[in-house]
């Protein structure tokens, strides 16, 4: 009422950054009680259930009877844009930049993704591709394509929704080791470590080593450091995997079968 009665032009926004905790004393939360999500460590969310649990609804008002045209959905770095667009008033360089960016990112996310069946078709003749620069044979190189079909496919239906990233990669390591280790059996290649090497390619985190070493050389030490160590990680897990499968075929087969 207050508000209402104001003279001046008046404009409020009420928002929220994201739905409260809703804890529950014995541990886990509210949420994943109810199913609304699978787990209640925010680490094993995927990308989509981390932007629904961000998400709230927004309220714009006025004292002046405007009608502004507010969007469906909206980040908070992007808000101040809208309320100056709201209000009418000018923008400064740094909001007419935010902008710019928020533009480019709403276009980023628009633009269709890789359909599954392109994705697992790459991880094949990327692996076997692999296989063959590393210095296996034309037999070695398909059967790291058939184990790095089978791996995006674990990575796409199983891994990727289901799993957290250290279990998936762990898990994905293993797979593709004990994929080429019986085709290795079954006479299917001849060198085993290369058939491995190129199998495990579509699981190695480049780009992101390769942005760490980047920020780091530019002088930003924490975004380097943060990326170099979900990189080593990455690859520490992928190690494990690959030595829990290999031990376990050695051990059930011995060391002179493979």
């Amino acid at each position: 009422d207050y508000f209402s009665n104001c003279e001046e032009p008046v404009l409020l926004i009420f928002l929220g950054d994201h739905l409260p905790g809703l804890s529950l004393e014995g541990g886990g939360s509210i949420y994943a009680r109810l199913g609304a999500v699978d787990s209640s460590d925010t680490g094993d969310w995927d990308a989509e259930t981390m932007e629904r649990m961000h998400r709230t609804d927004y309220l714009v008002w006025n004292n002046y009877g405007a009608e502004p045209a507010a969007p469906e959905t909206v980040s908070v770095t992007g808000l101040g844009v809208q309320i100056l667009d709201w209000a009418g008033l000018w923008k400064p360089l740094w909001f007419t930049w935010v902008e710019e960016a928020m533009e480019a990112l709403n276009a980023i996310k628009a633009m269709p993704g890789k359909r599954k069946i392109t994705q697992v078709l790459a991880s094949g003749v990327g692996s076997g591709a692999f296989c063959y620069l590393f210095g296996g044979t034309l037999v070695d190189g398909c059967c790291a394509l058939a184990a790095g079909t089978l791996l995006y496919l674990f990575v796409l239906y199983v891994s990727g929704p289901k799993l957290s990233k250290i279990v998936g990669n762990i898990l994905g390591g293993a797979l593709v080791t004990l994929i080429c280790c019986f085709l290795y059996l079954a006479r299917g290649g001849g060198q085993l470590d290369y058939m491995i090497i190129g199998s495990i390619m579509p699981l190695i985190p480049g780009v992101p080593f390769t942005n760490a070493i980047r920020d780091i050389a530019d002088g930003d030490y924490i975004s380097g450091s943060v990326r170099m160590l979900d990189a080593l990680l990455v690859f520490f897990c992928i190690a494990i995997g690959v030595g829990m499968a290999y031990s376990m075929m050695m051990g059930a087969l011995g060391g002179d079968v493979l």
